[in-house]
């Protein structure tokens, strides 16, 4: 049993290198909102301008477009400019057990659990997590984007084992005569995992906060649920219990607050030996690969203005190799000399 801990800092993340900038945005609520005392906007060539104008690529080219009377960065040259900066922090505890039974009486086992938490302010700049994004909310608030790591899996148990059955010459149960003969040889081995999901975020489709990015809706834990497309392929949150933050704030919902769907897979190997003389045997295995057909569903929806999608897992998780999740059987026979 251990515990291991670790604290990163100036780890590598991406911001905005030209984000819009606070006092320009005043300015700009100030001529588009607060001045009109009808609240009806700031009239500009194109129209009005008012807190829904003051969102995502406006903040840099609305001057331009005629939407704004002047842009909300410092240079409208950049649009979204990635910047890779060291100003990423984080944090690892884990409870790691491992218990091991040697070989006897015909069963192996070995078994290793962790109990972890990771927390992080950026997880990977350069391949986000399924559904997260790349910049964070906003470039110039680091501090709000602390949460669940993107890799954070909070429990982890993953069993192997082999059983050689007490059956045939030499062992327990039928050591003489032919049925020992028929029935001997035969082993049952596996790996089996269950693991808790990993987290995701949840975006809406505005800006409320005016930083140029989508933003997190505000959570209401008692929210009225809506209904659902599909209910058994409803793996994350209702709809319901979320709703768009006002313009002037990002909304309340933490990063990566919610998990998608965890593992429960069986992998199983049962084979025969079978001894044709001194020297030579003969082995067949029949391998199962997710041996219960167990559906091992993708991260869900996570976009508010998706409601078809939002909360539903439209995928599955394939194996490794790129195949089916689905259950699969495969044969072996192998000679041995």
């Amino acid at each position: 049993m251990n515990y291991v801990g670790s604290k990163g800092a100036r780890l590598l993340r991406v911001v905005d290198g030209n984000p819009p900038q606070p006092a320009l945005l005043a300015q700009l609520d100030a001529f588009c909102v607060r001045t009109n005392p009808s609240n009806s906007g700031f009239h500009t060539q194109s129209g009005q301008c008012d807190q829904t104008t003051l969102q995502f690529d406006n903040l840099w080219i609305g001057a331009e477009s005629g939407v704004l009377p002047f842009d909300a960065v410092n240079n409208n040259a950049f649009l979204h400019a990635e910047s890779f900066t060291g100003a990423a922090s984080s944090t690892y505890h884990a409870l790691q057990t491992n218990i091991t039974k040697r070989l006897s009486r015909g069963i192996a086992v070995q078994a290793a659990y962790t109990w972890s938490h990771a927390i992080d302010n950026s997880s990977d700049p350069l391949v986000p997590t399924m559904g997260n994004q790349e910049f964070p909310r906003d470039s110039l608030n680091l501090k709000a984007e602390r949460g669940n790591s993107d890799f954070d899996v909070r429990q982890r148990l993953v069993i192997n084992y082999t059983w050689d059955l007490p059956v045939g010459q030499g062992r327990q149960h039928l050591a003489e005569g032919r049925a020992g003969r028929i029935f001997e040889g035969w082993q049952v081995a596996g790996i089996t995992t269950f693991s808790s999901g990993l987290p995701f975020d949840i975006f809406t489709a505005t800006d409320t906060a005016h930083t140029g990015q989508p933003q997190r809706p505000d959570f209401n834990p008692a929210g009225i649920p809506v209904a659902v497309s599909n209910p058994r392929t409803q793996t994350g949150p209702n709809l319901g219990l979320f709703t768009g933050a006002p313009f002037g704030r990002g909304g309340d919902l933490g990063r990566n607050h919610f998990r998608g769907p965890g593992i429960n897979n069986w992998d199983v190997v049962l084979q025969k030996t079978t001894s044709l003389s001194e020297r030579l045997s003969v082995e067949f295995r029949t391998e199962f690969y997710n041996l219960f057909n167990r559906v091992q569903f993708s991260q869900p929806g996570n976009l508010r203005s998706n409601p078809g999608t939002f909360g539903q897992s439209t995928s599955e998780v394939r194996r490794a190799d790129q195949t089916s999740g689905a259950r699969q059987i495969q044969f072996g026979m192998k000679l041995r000399f």
